[in-house]
């Protein structure tokens, strides 16, 4: 898909990004780990997986000590920033290989497969390789 031309942030256009999230997550995004970006249903979204990336790094900072190069080549701007925790400590992780998965996998489904319990859409937390190569087939259109 065609990035937009006029990009909010760098993040759009570069080979990679920084995510921002709570530091309770530090732990789960090592480097080279996988991770499945999910859109939540609020605001008109898709309640589905989207994205896959690449960890690259993880470190924590201080939320007043990030860099404004750092933000601008992050896909949150700093009033977002501020509001993912309350905390005045975030997790930024570097990522690449952002792939968009071609059709997004559903909440639904995702439960199905055993990636998101009841109680648990909105945090982090890890899957197996099966689950994820199952995301993956699903939402690049390879499912058998």
């Amino acid at each position: 898909a065609q990035a937009s031309l006029l990009p909010k942030h760098q993040a759009a256009v570069l080979h990679a990004c920084t995510y921002f999230s709570a530091v309770r997550n530090h732990h789960l995004l090592r480097r080279g780990t996988p991770i499945v970006f999910y859109e939540s249903g609020t605001h008109s979204g898709r309640s589905a997986a989207i994205a896959l990336a690449r960890v690259r790094s993880t470190v924590v900072l201080s939320k007043q000590k990030i860099a404004p190069a750092l933000i601008e080549c992050g896909v949150l701007d700093e009033n977002e920033l501020t509001a993912i925790t309350t905390g005045e400590q975030v997790s930024a992780t570097t990522i690449d290989n952002v792939m968009k998965l071609r059709s997004p996998v559903r909440l639904k489904r995702l439960r199905k497969l055993g990636c998101i319990d009841r109680a648990n859409a909105v945090t982090s937390r890890r899957i197996t390789s099966d689950q994820l190569q199952q995301i993956v087939s699903e939402g690049q259109g390879t499912y058998e």
